[in-house]
């Protein structure tokens, strides 16, 4: 199991436990809930950004790999000259991969291991589609040029997704501030027919539920951002602590002159 996510199991076992004995405000009590797994929230956040840009990278590697090949140089050669040059986070794995070679490992098997590491779909069909065409006799260097093409189109192709759905962000925001506004309004509406009726009214235990129906709600708002332009619940994170600040002094803000 990852270390992150360990750790923030363990955080919030800890804060259910302060929950039985201090019985804190609903609201509170999910926000240091939601704090209790950021952690791994960041990690996996951070890991696909690592990993989207290795992606982005790969194709500019094979296709210097293969202008190696094209030169004369023997595959273990052209992967050594190769990892002379930078490829952001990915020139520590191509020297990782030099170095298991120069140890005997075939450069398949590294190149698997290599691809397993990653934990990217793109690259382990990339690196399959390789090996393949290594072991039925194809020609490497036009092998590799083609991945790198194909792969090439595949990140333009995420690119023009990402910078289309792009808008959605204001959308989700839009919907998300409406419906903190019905919220505030509803807590006016009940109010109002309160006093109107005097009939008592413990607000505070209203403000408690509909306060944690919108951090719940901005929480999974943030998420959802994060997968229809990114790709990724993980990366819509920093949407989710924006909107669940927002909301809540949004909400205190207001509730004082409401």
């Amino acid at each position: 199991m990852n270390l992150y996510l360990i750790i923030s199991l363990v955080l919030a076992t800890f804060i259910i436990i302060i929950q039985a004995f201090l019985n804190l405000p609903l609201y509170l009590f999910v926000v240091l809930i939601i704090l209790a797994f950021t952690p791994y929230l960041i990690y996996m956040a951070l890991k696909l950004r690592e990993i989207e840009e290795i992606e982005s990278e790969f194709p500019n590697f094979l296709r210097d790999l293969s202008f190696y090949i094209e030169t004369g140089m023997s595959l273990p050669k052209a992967l050594q000259s190769t990892a002379q040059n930078y490829y952001g986070k990915l020139s520590n794995y191509i020297k990782r991969i030099v170095a298991q070679i120069h140890l005997g490992l075939p450069f398949s098997e590294a190149m698997e291991r290599f691809a397993s590491k990653i934990d990217s779909l793109l690259i382990k069909r990339a690196v399959a589609t390789f090996i393949e065409a290594e072991k039925s006799g194809g020609d490497p260097a036009k092998t590799l040029i083609s991945v790198s093409l194909a792969l090439q189109e595949i990140n333009n192709l995420l690119k023009e997704r990402e910078s289309e759905t792009r808008y959605y962000n204001f959308v989700f925001y839009i919907i998300f501030i409406g419906f903190v506004l019905a919220s505030l309004i509803l807590r006016k509406i009940l109010i109002d027919f309160s006093k109107m009726f005097n009939s008592p009214l413990n607000i505070s235990d209203f403000d408690d539920i509909i306060l944690t129906t919108i951090i719940i709600n901005a929480f999974f708002t943030g998420l959802v951002i994060g997968k229809v332009t990114k790709g990724s619940f993980y990366r819509g994170l920093i949407h989710s602590i924006i909107l669940i600040g927002s909301s809540i002094a949004i909400y205190k803000l207001f509730s004082i002159f409401i």
